[in-house]
């Protein structure tokens, strides 16, 4: 493990995830305040948006917490929302763009509710790396699944706009 430097502060390290928990927030409320509140397209938008603030916001605790079992523990209570950033991504886009596919978007919960008990184990997070800039999760099997799924989906709807 990498440990913080003394020279380098949690407070600057934390800046970037702060920052985005803000940005990410802030745009979720613009969505559920703004011209088209009620339009389902702005809701689904404002539901991603919330997850990017609360991933950013999970750095922040992950990070400044000093218990490793602990920030595991915050860690992984996180990834019971972040699983289901998948489905919801592919249904903002399929709404957003039109798109009738509910058997993709079923199949997408489905993966989702399927991963989620293991979220809680160390298939999904075993323990954390220290970096200069906070921890970052050690990826157990599962969370690698994840990850190539979530690059799937994200490929699927980039290409879909």
């Amino acid at each position: 493990m990498v440990h913080l430097s003394e020279g380098t502060s949690h407070l600057q390290a934390l800046v970037p995830a702060a920052v985005g928990c803000f940005v990410f927030v802030s745009l979720s409320l613009v969505a559920l305040r703004g011209p088209g509140k009620r339009n389902p397209v702005n809701r689904l938008f404002a539901a991603v948006s919330f997850l990017g603030g609360f991933i950013n916001a999970d750095m922040i605790l992950v990070t400044v917490v000093t218990h490793d079992g602990l920030a595991i523990t915050i860690d992984r209570l996180a990834y019971i929302l972040i699983i289901f950033s998948i489905p919801l991504y592919i249904r903002f886009t399929h709404r957003f763009l039109g798109v009738g596919r509910p058997r993709l978007e079923q199949a997408a919960l489905a993966l989702s509710l399927l991963i989620l008990p293991l979220t809680q184990s160390g298939y999904f997070i075993r323990g954390h790396h220290e970096y200069s800039f906070g921890r970052i999760a050690h990826a157990g099997p599962v969370f690698h699944a994840f990850i190539a799924v979530a690059a799937v989906a994200v490929t699927y709807c980039l290409l879909l706009l």
